[in-house]
């Protein structure tokens, strides 16, 4: 009966550890998106303000 009880215990330890772990890659992923939509706007940016220059569009 302990050994269940164990070994019951253990495996919602390595639960709880894994969800912790997948939490952590899900943030990094989510710092990653927003890292990504930031430099994608920044090309955008920059790419209109050159056909504006290259335009003479003052």
């Amino acid at each position: 009966m302990k050994n269940l009880k164990d070994e019951i215990q253990n495996l919602k330890n390595e639960i709880e550890n894994e969800e912790k772990q997948l939490q952590g890659k899900k943030s990094k992923l989510q710092d990653l998106e927003k890292k990504l939509e930031t430099e994608e706007k920044e090309i955008t940016d920059s790419d209109l303000d050159q056909v504006v220059n290259n335009m003479g569009i003052y």
